[in-house]
């Protein structure tokens, strides 16, 4: 997850960055800034137990 109105977001194609570190790679921008956890910690809270479930 990244913030797709930070830095990051807005300079990156973050997955394809990543692919070219490993092989398995999944994410997905939420819709605020950098503080992704006090921005959208719903949202933050979800995609982890998502993660840790798979």
């Amino acid at each position: 997850m990244w913030g797709e109105h930070g830095f990051v977001g807005r300079h990156y194609d973050v997955l394809d960055v990543w692919r070219e570190y490993a092989r398995d790679v999944r994410g997905f921008a939420l819709p605020c800034d950098h503080y992704l956890p006090e921005e959208r910690p719903d949202e933050v809270v979800a995609a982890l137990k998502d993660f840790f479930r798979s």
